[in-house]
């Protein structure tokens, strides 16, 4: 019911159009897998996410160009600000959340009111924890690859919304950790023209600290594939392993700090581990520094 354009824009970028006949969504019980049926034109966009998704263009002969916009979304891009279209927006799909923050951050728009009201009603009648694990690897894998990546994840932070497995909490030490790899990455990244995969640096965050089948649970959570979790299981150990070793040397030497992590086989991996609190900040900039020496 959907097709793409694929095309070449003006700044020689990669860009896509997508076509889609009018469909209706029902969900039969909340954060459901919908059940679709064609429908009128009005019904589609009524259905849709926000009121900056709900905009078509006619492309018929008659009416070719013909813009309707029925629940102001061209008022609210103006304003920057994004509007649930009904209160049922996130009872329907909870993963709905992570759309808005991800366009949020994109576009540097603001969630509205409704929004945020929203938003701590689905956390606190707990319909978030309910999205199926398919739907969530889809909406944090599409998040991963933003470019503010890292600051989506920062801004479900201020909203309480570690909400992917009850275990995931924010205690003083993994504050204090996000705000490090925050600073790390901006810094890597003003240094070096180094494309990171923040896949890994985000959940590594995920799963610090975690008892080992605790991480297998987040990650089932999140729907990874069994060798995808025990990728991510074996590089989280091995870091946790790598930071007990540092702890106990006493040499903050970038030559020592190298020899221990020949088992880090990424510069993300050394550029999260540059961002453990219990590290002295001379240690913490040697690691870094190895992460600079292997993006040459």
């Amino acid at each position: 019911m959907t097709a793409s354009i694929k095309y070449i824009d003006h700044n020689l970028e990669v860009r896509y159009i997508d076509i889609a006949r009018s469909r209706l969504e029902e969900y039969l019980k909340p954060a459901s897998t919908p059940i679709i049926k064609p429908t009128t034109l009005k019904n589609d966009l009524y259905r849709r996410d926000f009121t900056i998704n709900a905009m078509a263009v006619q492309i018929n002969i008659k009416k070719f160009g013909t813009f309707i916009d029925l629940f102001n979304g061209y008022n609210d891009i103006k304003d920057r600000r994004i509007k649930p279209i009904h209160n049922l927006s996130f009872y329907d799909d909870p993963t709905r959340v992570i759309r808005a923050i991800r366009l949020e951050q994109r576009y540097s728009f603001s969630l509205s009111k409704e929004v945020q009201t929203l938003i701590s009603r689905a956390l606190s009648s707990g319909l978030i924890q309910k999205a199926p694990p398919s739907r969530l690897n889809y909406e944090i894998k599409k998040t991963f690859n933003e470019k503010n990546a890292l600051e989506c994840f920062f801004r479900m932070h201020s909203l309480n919304l570690f909400f992917i497995d009850k275990d995931v909490d924010l205690t003083k030490d993994k504050d204090l950790l996000l705000s490090n790899i925050q600073k790390n990455v901006a810094t890597f990244r003003s240094l070096k023209k180094f494309s990171l995969h923040m896949e890994i640096i985000i959940l590594l965050f995920l799963l610090y600290k975690l008892e080992k089948h605790k991480k297998y649970t987040l990650l089932d959570r999140l729907g990874y594939l069994k060798k995808e979790k025990d990728n991510f299981v074996l590089l989280s150990e091995n870091i946790h392993f790598l930071a007990r070793k540092i702890l106990t040397t006493n040499s903050n030497k970038p030559s020592n700090i190298l020899q221990s992590l020949t088992a880090l086989f990424n510069i993300e991996s050394i550029l999260f581990l540059s961002s453990e609190p219990y590290f002295s900040a001379d240690m913490q900039s040697s690691i870094f520094s190895c992460a600079l020496l292997k993006a040459k």
